[in-house]
Parts: structure tokens; sequence; C-alpha cells
């Protein structure tokens, strides 16, 4: 959540006046983690009362694309689930705009991501992500996979200048693997998956998570491929090592929640792979290219993809389930 786009007082002024009634602004702090979108802290006075709210602008997500995000937010929230949903603005609608790009002020969650989750927190992650994905069956609207198999070719053609020969290599038959197996992901079980669940995206407050941020690469796919994605950060050190101990509580309460099938157990160490495979493409592309990323005003925008490609690496030594 780092800081691309500088937002003047008076310009935030205007956007919360389409919020709240006579608002007095207490608080106004751009935020320097993450990597894609532009955040702020704001907390505001109106009617008596002191609020305190994430500012948020989206940088890639375009306004076309953002309410199927707010509606899956929406939906989760009313299933209990601790999802900020977006906060209406007086006129009833959720989108708003500040420098000609779309954005939303969602409730500021107490507590604070965790540096180094314990045994005990990956299993109360597990749990959250089983809890999630079935509290989503029930949520509006449909989001097609991004980083399908073509997404992974057409970058690998636009990196092959830029990597090493024996990391081409690498990534081109990770790719044909994935592709190979198509007709097996197919019979997995999918749905809405949240798509970036690290460390970083869940708050916990004490020892209970206080609530789960950033939805914004959720999609409808396998639901294995997400537990992957949140296995390979929670339970996975930077050097590529898994935490045995922690893998096997965050999937056992996983599987308590939302049982797995014969089929997904089998899939466990090919899930792992494709799940760091996205990731190490995602960040050699924002290494290598020239966005927005390179601008920022705040923030380390940058993740290292070396991490991505030793936990791929590892993977492959991860025995089914």
């Amino acid at each position: 959540m780092a800081v691309f786009t500088r937002v003047s007082p008076e310009q935030l002024q205007t956007l919360l006046e389409s919020y709240f009634d006579a608002p007095e602004v207490t608080e106004f702090q751009g935020i320097a983690a993450g990597i894609e979108n532009t955040n702020y802290f704001v907390s505001v006075k109106s009617g008596g009362e002191e609020t305190h709210w994430v500012l948020t602008i989206f940088e890639m997500v375009t306004a076309e694309e953002l309410p199927v995000f707010i509606g899956l937010m929406q939906g989760l929230a009313q299933q209990g689930f601790p999802a900020p949903a977006p906060h209406p603005m007086l006129d009833g609608s959720s989108l708003a705009y500040i420098e000609g790009k779309p954005c939303v002020l969602v409730p500021r969650i107490a507590g604070g991501h965790l540096d180094t989750p314990t045994l005990d927190q990956c299993a109360i992650a597990g749990d959250l992500l089983g809890a999630m994905h079935l509290a989503s069956q029930s949520a509006p609207g449909r989001r097609d996979v991004v980083r399908t198999v073509a997404w992974m070719q057409s970058h690998r053609d636009d990196l092959a200048s830029h990597i090493k020969q024996d990391e081409l290599a690498l990534l081109s038959g990770e790719i044909e693997h994935f592709q190979q197996q198509a007709d097996i992901w197919a019979q997995c079980p999918n749905g809405w998956i949240h798509g970036d669940l690290f460390v970083d995206n869940v708050m916990f407050d004490g020892d209970k998570v206080s609530g789960v941020i950033d939805f914004y690469h959720a999609c409808h796919d396998c639901w294995l491929f997400d537990l992957a994605v949140a296995c390979n950060d929670w339970c996975c050190d930077a050097e590529g090592r898994y935490d045995q101990e922690k893998l096997r509580a965050f999937v056992a309460a996983y599987d308590k929640k939302r049982p797995l099938t014969e089929l997904e157990k089998k899939q466990w160490s090919d899930a792992l792979r494709v799940g760091a495979l996205r990731f190490w493409i995602s960040r050699l592309i924002s290494q290598y290219g020239k966005g927005y990323q390179h601008d920022a005003e705040r923030g380390n925008t940058l993740k290292n993809p070396d991490e991505m490609k030793a936990k791929l690496l590892s993977a492959h030594k991860i025995a089914a389930l």
C-alpha cells in the first residue's frame, strides 16, 4: 500500500463531503506498505463522532472492474466474515474518484499484520481461509482468472531477454507442466478465491483476527490454489524453506473447515508450485517493467522475485497430503 498518487488536503475535503455531513479531517497520512495501490489513513469528525478509515486509490484496477470486488466484500461482510466493506457515500454509491482515479473508503481495522506467525496463528489463518471459501459461495458476481497459461506464456516471452537461461528454462518447464494438468485442475473444487492471502493481508488484534484486506486479486479459481498461495507465505521463509509443522497446522485447520477432496490432496505439490510460479512471474514483471511502481513517493514497492523462485523449487519436494 505505497503512495503513488498525491492527494491535497483540499481534494480530500471535497471527497469526504460526499461521504459525511460537514466532515473535519483529524488525520491524513500516507501508508508506505504494499506495492500496488495508493493508501492513506484518514480520520474524520462528523456529527460529533470521530471515525477512522483507509482511503484506497486504485492504480491498476479499473472502475469497470471494481463493482465485482465491492460486491464480494459486502457479501462476505454480510456473512459475518471480517472483510472491510467499502463505506457508501451520501448518495448510496460506494465508488468515488480522485485525480481521475477510482477510490473507496473502508473502515480502518484494529491491530496490524504479523511479522512471523506462530503455529497457532497459522491454524487460525487456515480456518479463516476455509471460512472465506464457504462464505463466498453466496457472494454476487464473478471474475474470471487473469493469470492464465496465456498470461504466463506472454510474459515469459517478454522476460526472455532479462532473465538467465536456466531461469527461462525453469519458467518454461513449469508453465508447460501446469498447462498439461488443465483437465485435472478443472475437476478441483472452485469458487471465489482471495488470491493474495499473504501474512500482511490478515490483521490481528491480539490473538484474534480483526480483518482481511486487499481483495483486489480475487477471482474464480481452484480453492486449492488459494490455499497454496497462502501457505507459500505463512509457512515458508524467504529462502524457500517450508516449516512442516506450520504447513500441517495451516492445512489441517483449513481441511477441518472445508474438507479437501482426494484429488486436491494429490495435487498439493503442484498447487504450491503454480502458486509460487504465478507470483514469481508477477514479481519479475514488476522488476523489469517500466510501470508506475517505480514512481512511488513512499514505500518499497518491489518485492524480490528470487524468493518465489526458491519456493517454487522447494515445492517440488513437498509430498501429497
